[in-house]
């Protein structure tokens, strides 16, 4: 009311301005007066087109279309006006004709009819691309257009009923944008949801469709409260599901055992009839996970990311065909000007949180599975960077797929975003499974609020999301006016509303499917190609690593002149200093011991954390239903190389300074193999253990025994007598490698020596 005023100045401003009255002019004049006016269209144009985006120019030309056929029947001057426009503003001639011929209700002009949606109570349009939906009790009529360009729906409403909008009312034959997240109400037919409108489009683009069920699933850990309490689920493809909780309600629970991850105590998880755990290899590459840590190996940039993931997806495609499906993600995930920086971690990186995250999503997405699971993937990001990932997600719904997502905290522009809501309490207790807006509503009526009915601010149209975390927590008052730890409703009372009121519609939903798997492109190398990739990876990732790359060089080298420089001893047998011989050297034997644990360290150190650095991202893996016997060989092949090229640096630059001639390739492969066996070692700790600290106390625990039951730090013959015999080495003796190592290099050493000391004698 405030700017009515200045806006009737304005008005008069303008109609003096361009208008002239009852003046009369010539026809020159007035062809002079035509080129001005469009030369001024055009110029607003122009700066329309550098500063809008094509929606929001849509949105412009839609307003002026509804403006220009609230008055009488356009002019032909009007729709001169109107094309003029379109034109300058750069709207595609298909979508300007079908929207002028939809806004002046010449409906049978579209010329795309698919892109029509006719909702009513009465029978389907006998065009058979019309799409239509049927809504009860509903008067006249509510036409849709769906402009491709920009993904826009305009609706107009032909009927004497009041609808209302978001809390506005509509009016009859006015056009209207039917955003994300808003829902049209009537107290006769209830509720008609933006999810229904875009589910007849994307269902009728889509290639494959779906509908993926979870019924009467349960889950616990062990006896402990905590799990997922009976649940049922019915969802089809292209929706974004978003599940909210409070913190430890049991969120990542649910969605992993949606996704499979872990398996239900009860229940079964079905997609399109095929059970997720029993077809397993039937459904290969038809979900996808997203954990809420980084997968991604930090030593590589962002395409070469994208790049072996895609190898290792694509095995029918070619080089070019790969690069090509990087590229497209690169751009469709807004990543091209980072493809070439290092990924590192969240202490040494260049890239941004939001892109991080989204090239985690990325990775999934590129082989398109159909029903993605994303953890948390607004989590630790800015607002700008998480409107950006759940637009991501959201593009995702429009090609047919099926998201389940973890949100934290969702902003009012990112929960309209979402079609379905999920409310999960303490313990794993669903209590909420339907329309996001209606949520709001929901819990305020079981709580007795006056405004029950009021989901958004009227005004500015933004829905406060915490009131819903704050209805369903919400706490006893005591007689001071305090707030008790005392729930007004506890978790199981939501929980019994929840069986009775909403569980009972789910159960009765049926969706028609085809037993069929939905379609996809994901083909996973052979044993050997895996192998081969895998290997190149690891040994890249390797070669990045200058650090790892210089202290793997080195310690051999460094430790062998240690070891062979201290044991050079300067005296014979016998104690007399004199020069050095090999043959006189006392030191050898000590020094043989030494090398063997070196050996064993070297080996266990360089294996211990292979397998755990690549926990995450053997998590994402398992999704693509890859080789572990290609993975492990490929981590042992690079081990055992590893140990070949330290062991030989080792046995040369020792056996060179302690002059031990013609043995350096029996040492080698005497110690070689020594370091092959705590490589193996190394390689099962490390994926058998949960942290790097617990690693690297067990590494103790398996050289200590080495020592000890080798036979050279204590004698056999003084061990404990429970193990002491006379005629055999005790059996934790024989099981050692240390034993086996130093006494063949010990018989092999003394025959040498033998055979120099009978050299010196002659």
């Amino acid at each position: 009311d405030e700017l009515v005023e200045q806006y009737l100045q304005l008005f008069d401003q303008y109609l003096q301005e361009y208008h002239d009255g009852n003046m009369e002019v010539s026809d020159d004049e007035l062809k002079k007066q035509h080129l001005d006016k469009s030369s001024v269209i055009e110029n607003l144009c122009i700066n329309l087109n550098n500063e809008l985006e094509q929606q929001q120019k849509i949105l412009i030309f839609i307003y002026l279309l509804d403006f220009i056929q609230r008055d009488e029947e356009p002019t032909k001057r009007e729709i001169d006006f109107i094309t003029t426009v379109g034109v300058n503003m750069r709207i595609a001639p298909g979508e300007l004709s079908d929207t002028k011929s939809f806004t002046f209700g010449i409906v049978d002009d579209v010329k795309s009819k698919s892109n029509l949606l006719f909702i009513d109570s009465g029978n389907a349009p006998k065009e058979k691309q019309i799409k239509h939906l049927f809504i009860d009790k509903l008067e006249g009529r509510i036409t849709v257009l769906h402009i491709q360009s920009t993904n826009t729906y305009v609706f107009r409403y032909h009927g004497p009923q009041v609808l209302l909008m978001n809390g506005h009312n509509i009016k009859p034959n006015r056009s209207y944008i039917w955003d994300l997240g808003s829902v049209i109400k009537n107290p006769r037919f209830g509720s008609v949801y933006y999810t229904w409108v875009a589910g007849r489009y994307i269902k009728a683009q889509s290639k494959s469709n779906f509908v993926f069920t979870a019924k009467e699933i349960e889950y616990s850990y062990g006896n402990g409260p905590n799990g997922i309490k009976r649940f049922n689920l019915n969802e089809e493809s292209g929706r974004l599901i978003g599940i909210i909780g409070g913190s430890g309600s049991g969120k990542s629970t649910l969605l992993k055992v949606l996704s499979g991850v872990i398996k239900p105590k009860r229940g079964t998880i079905q997609i399109n009839g095929f059970d997720i755990h029993e077809n397993k290899e039937e459904l290969k590459g038809i979900t996808g996970y997203v954990p809420q840590e980084d997968t991604l190996i930090k030593e590589f940039t962002v395409y070469e990311n994208l790049y072996f993931n895609a190898r290792l997806a694509f095995s029918n495609y070619t080089e070019e065909q790969i690069k090509t499906v990087i590229n497209e993600a690169l751009l469709n995930f807004d990543l091209v000007e980072a493809r070439n920086l290092h990924v590192g971690d969240s202490f040494s990186t260049f890239l941004s949180g939001g892109q991080r995250k989204r090239l985690n999503i990325a990775l999934e997405l590129l082989r398109e599975p159909s029903v993605l699971f994303v953890d948390e993937p607004t989590s630790g990001l800015s607002s700008a960077d998480s409107e950006k990932v759940m637009n991501l997600l959201k593009r995702q719904t429009f090609k047919g797929k099926l998201v389940f997502a973890n949100i934290h905290q969702p902003s009012s522009e990112i929960f309209k975003l979402l079609d379905k809501l999920l409310v999960v309490d303490q313990g794993g207790r669903v209590i909420y499974y339907g329309n996001p807006v209606d949520a709001i509503g929901y819990f305020k009526r079981i709580n007795h609020f006056v405004d029950a009915e009021e989901s958004e601010c009227l005004t500015c149209g933004n829905i406060n999301i915490d009131q819903i975390l704050r209805n369903v927590e919400a706490r006893v008052v005591d007689v001071n006016g305090r707030l008790t730890r005392t729930r007004k409703i506890s978790p199981q009372e939501w929980y019994d509303i929840y069986m009775e009121r909403i569980d009972p519609a789910i159960r009765r939903i049926k969706r028609p499917f085809s037993i069929v798997i939905p379609k996809t492109n994901y083909r996973i190398p052979t044993r050997l190609n895996q192998f081969k990739i895998f290997l190149q990876r690891d040994v890249l990732k390797k070669l990045k690593n200058s650090q790892y790359q210089v202290i793997t060089l080195l310690e051999a080298p460094v430790l062998a002149l240690i070891l062979a420089f201290y044991t050079r001893s300067a005296r014979d047998v016998s104690g007399t200093i004199t020069d050095y011989s090999f043959a006189q050297n006392a030191n050898i034997p000590a020094y043989l011991f030494m090398s063997v644990i070196v050996a064993l360290f070297l080996g266990l150190v360089i294996s211990a954390e292979e397998i755990f650095k690549d926990r995450k991202i053997l998590e994402r893996e398992r999704f693509l239903s890859l080789s572990r016997w290609s993975y492990m060989s490929s981590k042992i092949t690079i081990m055992f190389t590893i140990s070949a090229i330290q062991m030989f640096l080792f046995v040369f630059i020792g056996n060179h300074i302690l002059g031990i001639e013609s043995m350096t390739w029996r040492y080698f492969l005497i110690l070689f193999t020594t370091s092959c066996w705590a490589n193996l070692i190394g390689l099962t700790i490390s994926s058998g253990l949960k942290s790097v600290v617990t690693i690297y106390i067990l590494v103790p625990l398996i050289l200590v025994p080495q020592l000890l039951f080798s036979g050279v730090v204590v004698n056999f013959r003084n061990l404990n007598k429970a193990i002491y015999s006379d005629k055999y080495v005790p059996v934790v003796g024989e099981i050692m490698t240390s034993r086996w190592s130093y006494e063949t290099l010990v018989v092999k050493t003394t025959l040498l020596k033998k055979i120099y000391s009978h050299l010196n004698c002659l």
